[in-house]
């Protein structure tokens, strides 16, 4: 067990639907026989003692090649699950996926009520991307 001072933080996907799976976005080899849904995987996190949570808007199978738009309402889903289960209003959510512009980031605020955003991508294109200036 960690010391209480150490803080620990998760990244996480938004699993797999079985909507999905109907679409044939899971690829041929994926099961789709006990799914966990957003709620439980989060559930799980603040048992194991997780401090801060950061879901993508996309599932595992949303890759590279296979982007689709992100999944805000499961984000923002996944952030009233932490703060209901944890007892904690302001237990700390950060959204990732979806943040191309400055611009974005009150979209996604907005939209997911976390409590902030992650960038990757972007940023390799854009190092500038947090700054206001940036606006786009």
């Amino acid at each position: 067990t960690l010391p209480k001072e150490v803080g620990v933080t998760a990244k996480i996907r938004l699993p797999p639907t079985q909507a999905d799976a109907q679409e044939g976005k899971l690829g041929h080899e994926f099961r789709f026989d006990n799914p966990v849904t957003v709620e439980e995987r989060v559930r799980r996190l603040i048992d194991s003692g997780v401090d801060l949570i950061t879901i993508h808007g996309r599932t595992r199978f949303e890759n590279k090649v296979t982007v689709g738009p992100v999944n805000w309402d499961g984000v923002r889903l996944a952030a009233a699950t932490a703060r209901e289960y944890s007892g904690d209003v302001n237990f700390p959510i950060f959204a990732n996926g979806g943040i191309e512009y400055f611009s974005d980031v009150q979209k996604c605020f907005d939209e997911t009520l976390c409590s902030g955003v992650m960038s990757s991508e972007s940023l390799l294109e854009n190092p500038g991307i947090f700054d206001e200036q940036n606006i786009v």
